[in-house]
């Protein structure tokens, strides 16, 4: 038999959900559409590399105004959040980026704690995230959460 303690609340602590989404070869309005299919509010850019050689229809300075414009909210994070790191150090002697590392920088846990708040507020989607990242991110919170579980509900938004 299960009861209260009386004077004790216990806190449920929820989980939010966050969208991922790349633009792949879609035109704007179709990006902009499937925001609006899956109910988005706020989209996080976390593209390093702002521009598109193959899509320039998503340059940061086209893409930030659309999406405003359709009442979304638009934040750009990847000085802190992107895949590629600027400093020398966050690469191993092949190149590869050392994402552990990456998510240790107070500036990515500043970030991500962004990231998490906004979408305890909002429907958020990531804009482009690379998986390997989205992964060392989520191991990076969950060791820092009671439980150690991390927050592990993310789903993406392109079909």
């Amino acid at each position: 038999m299960l009861s209260a303690v009386p004077g004790t609340i216990k806190t449920v602590l929820r989980r939010p959900t966050i969208w991922t989404v790349g633009h792949s070869n879609h035109e704007c309005e179709r990006l902009l559409e499937l925001f609006r299919e899956h109910q988005i509010e706020y989209v996080v850019d976390v593209r390093s590399q702002r521009y598109s050689r193959f899509a320039p229809q998503f340059h940061r300075e086209s893409l930030q105004p659309a999406v405003e414009k359709t009442g979304i909210r638009y934040s750009f994070l990847a000085q802190a959040l992107g895949g590629r790191p600027e400093r020398h150090e966050h690469y191993d002697s092949d190149g590869h980026a050392l994402y552990g590392e990456i998510a240790a920088q107070p500036s990515f846990q500043h970030a991500l704690q962004r990231v998490l708040d906004g979408a305890n507020r909002y429907r958020l989607a990531l804009h482009a995230l690379a998986r390997a990242q989205l992964h060392d991110a989520e191991r990076q919170h969950a060791d820092a959460e009671p439980g150690g579980e991390g927050c592990d509900d993310h789903r993406p938004v392109s079909r």
